[in-house]
């Protein structure tokens, strides 16, 4: 529930917006995927046989890592977009035609910029970044319906391993009965 608060507060900020805000914004997410990430592997711990959980631990981690390369690469391609956008509509109202422009720079170095031009480009990226932590937020909340459909399940008290010198009779050859 952290998780889908602070994304929804994060979705808020522009390019106004103050660094202390979006800092305790952000910590507000901290806390929420920390709580929610160790309590995963704790669920999948808890399903699995004493010797099977190395490969869910791992079975987790690569999953948790693999998500986060796809969210990386879907709210990149969100933030081009946006950015595109913002920026086009920007530079619009300052006069500046962005048509036949070959899709920009690969260096975007702001003090090179001319001020009013630095300003649209601050801007677009100020803004665009509220538009990914509404689209993470949306993740989160699908992320919160999943987590409440996970059976409960009580933590086990006992390990199921077994040891087979107790399980089985095995005497020395030699031994006396």
């Amino acid at each position: 529930m952290l998780q889908f608060i602070g994304f929804a507060l994060l979705g808020t900020i522009d390019h106004t917006t103050s660094l202390v805000v979006i800092g305790i914004y952000i910590a507000i997410v901290g806390l929420g995927t920390g709580m929610l990430m160790q309590n995963l592997v704790l669920a999948v711990q808890n399903t699995v046989s004493v010797k099977n959980i190395g490969a869910a631990s791992s079975s987790v981690a690569f999953f948790r890592t693999f998500g986060g390369a796809i969210g990386v690469s879907i709210l990149g391609s969100i933030l081009a977009a946006r950015v595109s956008t913002l920026s086009s509509d920007g530079f619009a109202k300052l006069g500046i035609d962005t048509s036949a422009s070959g899709g920009g720079s690969a260096n975007l170095d702001l003090d090179a910029l001319p001020a009013p031009v630095a300003e649209v480009v601050h801007t677009a990226y100020g803004d665009a970044t509220g538009t990914l932590f509404l689209v993470a937020a949306g993740f989160a909340l699908v992320t919160l319906v999943a987590v409440v459909l996970i059976p409960n399940r009580e933590l086990r008290t006992t390990i199921d391993i077994v040891d087979e010198e107790l399980t089985t009779d095995r005497r020395a050859p030699n031994a006396e009965v």
